[in-house]
């Protein structure tokens, strides 16, 4: 081995090590920021569109670059591709982020969160199945659709009940 290898090596585990953290820290990042754009959005729709637009940009850039580097599963096989993954995963990443932004700021928008919680566990369960390809067949497919449907029509329900009661609204029947 010579000098030139030896000094090289750092560089290159550097390099092994640096890479998959910020491809990892970018995809967090671009979920952070869609996902905070999304449940700020009545605050200042400008603002938080050009954020959330931002955060999707950069979530497309990091998914596309640790799809290439890890040769992702989703890309191999009938009605697999690029454009197929990454485009599930912003998916992927708005319902996520209608999850975590509607949790934080349930007691600042209790309405509006009581419709992003739902709408996010069916955005995010369907963009997951579907770009991971592990939808179930049949009878199966249809359990779990009208299971999820009963589950989030449910949580919306009582979340949309909470926010009631916690702006002191009228429920006189």
């Amino acid at each position: 081995m010579t000098r030139a290898t030896i000094a090289r090596k750092p560089t290159l585990a550097m390099t092994e090590t640096l890479k998959p953290y910020v491809l990892y820290v970018a995809l967090y990042l671009g979920v952070a920021l869609t996902g905070g754009s999304v449940v700020h959005l009545p605050l200042d729709p400008p603002r938080y569109l050009l954020i959330g637009s931002l955060g999707v940009l950069v979530f497309i850039i990091a998914s596309v670059a640790d799809a290439r580097r890890r040769h992702a599963a989703g890309l191999e096989g009938p009605g697999g591709g690029l454009r197929r993954y990454v485009g599930w995963s912003v998916l992927l990443s708005l319902g996520l982020g209608m999850l975590s932004g509607g949790i934080q700021h349930f007691l600042d928008f209790p309405d509006y969160a009581a419709a992003l919680l739902p709408i996010g566990v069916l955005l995010s369960l369907a963009a997951y199945l579907a770009r991971e390809r592990t939808a179930p067949a049949g009878a199966a497919l249809w359990r779990l659709a009208g299971g999820a449907l009963a589950f989030t029509l449910l949580l919306h329900l009582g979340l949309d009940h909470l926010a009631h009661e916690l702006e002191g609204g009228d429920h006189a029947h």
